[in-house]
């Protein structure tokens, strides 16, 4: 298709027409500057292409056609680079139906709904804005899963319909299954800015999705409105979520809810090391309002949260001493080999030969090393010792596969601390695997991925 696009305009160039607007400036990077050549980068956008927006307006878009886990699609622009949906009583901003596309830096403003994913995993935000929207920021639903939302400002959201005015949501009410639970599992929101004028939670946590984080967040209640039950930051009602290391301020009545809507849903979920006050607050509410009815595996707040200022005291529950907060590690794996895309003479195995002064690196957004374990085993998170790794973050996905050819992926769009040079542990939903895939993206230096040291383990126990 690149190919294909620069013989359009070169064709045009011989006719005497109006060039198009959408012109290619190198392999796989396409720069536009008005809103039909925007959407029609977007339509023709192939696995590893990236989309340069100029500053300037453009019209809602509609993004179809996926990259893969290897080689994504991304769309970039600065804060002056706005997607207009021009009215915020209808239409999507940004409407997502397809996977591995990295949506970092512009503005959306002024639709219904700001983005919305449908369908949609593998997705990385990073970055953006998203404000003036007549209901939710952004949402993840119908089997929208490992997706990240991370280092983004959404605000002034539910200024139509205050009711649905989340900032971010993830999954759907009961009423709107098909069929059965919406699994729009594994979403991660970090490091985020959300609020003032959220009118309904800054995250909403649907019951039917599984295993996600909300980590690392600000939350400014200010402007929030209690309608529809949208009285705190956070509302948990699915399972197994970690929320943790946010900041709060000013809740319409608690800082974090759990909610059993539907049996068997909003348990397991972990409230650790989050902060802030609930005041200034408009009705009484609780710090951590926490319900375990019918739950298997309870709720849990850790004692070394501290949420102040809620009215009806700090927690519904007694806080637990969580420790460390993890369970005792599982055992090393052993690991056959390592292979990798690519290499500049630091190879692969020196990844895994328990030397720190070694590394293999690669340079390129989607380079990748691969561990075969010899054979599928449980397996629940990696340690990556990173190539100064105390010096730069380094943003990388990691896959499972069985065979070495189809992969899921367990996590994606995951960031090391940027603090050590040391090990560094990544836990993810546990599965069955032969082989382990990390693909890198790149660091805040350049793109190139250096990892010294990495280790399999099992799922903790």
């Amino acid at each position: 298709m690149r190919a294909i696009r620069v013989g359009v305009v070169a064709a045009a160039l011989t006719l005497g027409l109006a060039p198009v607007a959408v012109a290619d400036e190198g392999p796989g990077v396409t720069r536009v500057s008005t809103a039909a050549g925007l959407q029609d980068a977007i339509d023709e956008a192939e696995p590893g292409d990236t989309i340069e927006m100029a500053d300037g307006t453009y019209d809602n878009i509609v993004i179809a056609n996926s990259g893969t886990a290897a080689e994504p699609i991304t769309l970039t622009g600065s804060p002056d680079a706005i997607v207009d949906g021009g009215d915020n009583g209808s239409g999507y901003g940004v409407d997502l139906r397809a996977d591995h596309w990295r949506l970092t830096g512009f503005t959306v403003r002024d639709a219904k709904k700001g983005v919305m994913a449908t369908g949609a995993s593998g997705n990385v935000l990073d970055g953006i804005e998203v404000y003036d929207i007549g209901e939710e920021g952004i949402h993840f639903r119908q089997e929208s899963s490992d997706n990240v939302v991370r280092d983004s400002f959404v605000h002034d959201t539910g200024q139509v319909t205050e009711d649905y005015g989340e900032a971010i949501y993830l999954g759907s009410a009961q009423n709107h299954w098909d069929g059965g639970p919406d699994t729009s599992d594994r979403n991660r929101v970090l490091n985020n800015r959300l609020g003032p004028n959220v009118t309904a939670e800054h995250v909403d946590i649907k019951e039917g999705s599984t295993g996600g984080e909300v980590s690392g967040n600000t939350f400014d209640g200010t402007g929030q409105t209690g309608a529809n039950s949208g009285e705190s930051w956070v509302s948990a009602k699915g399972n197994g979520y970690l929320i943790a290391g946010n900041q709060g301020t000013a809740a319409y009545m608690s800082g974090y809810k759990t909610r059993v809507r539907v049996e068997g849903w909003g348990c397991g979920n972990v409230f650790r090391a989050n902060t802030g006050s609930v005041a200034p607050y408009q009705a009484d509410g609780w710090g951590f309002d926490v319900v375990n009815d019918g739950c298997a595996e309870p709720n849990v707040v850790c004692d070394d949260n501290e949420v102040t200022g809620a009215t009806l005291g700090a927690s519904t529950v007694v806080p637990t001493d969580c420790g460390d907060g993890q369970s005792p590690p599982a055992p090393e794996l052993p690991v056959a080999g390592a292979t990798a895309s690519d290499h500049d003479g630091n190879v692969p195995a020196n990844a895994i030969d328990g030397d720190l002064a070694t590394r293999w690196s690669a340079e390129g957004d989607g380079v990748w090393l691969r561990l075969d374990l010899g054979s599928a085993r449980p397996v629940g998170s990696l340690a990556v010792a990173w190539h100064r790794g105390d010096a730069r973050v380094t943003t990388f996905d990691v896959q499972l596969s069985a065979d070495g050819s189809v992969w899921t992926t367990a996590l994606a769009g995951r960031r090391s601390s940027g603090a050590t040079a040391g090990f560094e542990s990544y836990d993810f939903a546990h599965g069955s695997a032969r082989y382990v895939r990390l693909v890198g993206h790149g660091n805040t230096a350049n793109d190139w991925t250096s990892v010294s040291e990495i280790t399999v383990r099992g799922p903790r126990v």
